[in-house]
């Protein structure tokens, strides 16, 4: 596996698993505009996609989407939805690790960066991370490099820092190709066939 100097991370399927609390955030936010036939199938899907991208391909109506992303941004918070999240299990080894090597590490993520905060805390995470870009601090959220280009702005990083993106998806390669950096899929159940960049299987293989 190549060497890193710096590391930035998505959160959600990546640091942990996330899904049983997104099941009732999706549909609390669906709930909230009439909408009530959503399945876990597509909740699974919506987990790799930015909320814009959810809600065009549900047409969702102009005048709803300000309360759709309202009580989304709601449900996330709530402590019963934080207590289904689960760091994965190799998640703290490798993340101390990296920081014994001395590798510098930060968060990248479509999610929200007070969420993201509040649930590390909430799960007592190594403080190892230098910066953390939820999609509110940028115009664009993934795929567009956006996040990644703010992490490297807060991190004070330039050309002379070796960077990689690691993801759980599609489009976190995508993302990580677009802001001219590596990246890493992390498929833990070996869906993809091809990604743009590298594909792992576990978190630890990064200390490989």
């Amino acid at each position: 596996m190549k060497d890193y100097d710096v590391y930035l991370f998505d959160f959600d399927g990546t640091l942990c698993d996330t899904i049983d609390s997104l099941y009732p955030t999706f549909r609390f936010g669906f709930d909230a505009i009439g909408m009530h036939d959503i399945t876990d199938a597509e909740i699974e899907e919506f987990t790799h996609h930015n909320l814009t991208e959810v809600m065009d391909e549900k047409n969702v109506k102009e005048e709803d989407r300000p309360l759709f992303i309202a009580k989304i941004v709601e449900a996330l918070d709530n402590p019963e939805f934080i207590e289904m999240i689960k760091p994965f299990p190799e998640t703290f080894e490798v993340l101390k690790e990296l920081k014994r090597r001395g590798k510098r590490l930060g968060i990248v993520s479509n999610n929200t960066t007070h969420h993201i905060e509040l649930t590390l805390k909430l799960l007592n995470f190594p403080d190892v991370f230098e910066t953390i870009v939820g999609s509110e601090r940028v115009a664009h959220a993934k795929p567009a490099p956006d996040c990644i280009y703010k992490a490297q702005e807060d991190m004070k990083i330039d050309h002379r820092f070796s960077t990689v993106y690691v993801g759980d998806s599609l489009q976190d390669g995508e993302t990580g190709h677009k802001a001219n950096v590596d990246s890493i899929v992390v498929d833990r159940h070996n869906r993809y066939e091809k990604v743009t960049g590298e594909k792992i299987f576990n978190l630890k293989d990064l200390l490989v």
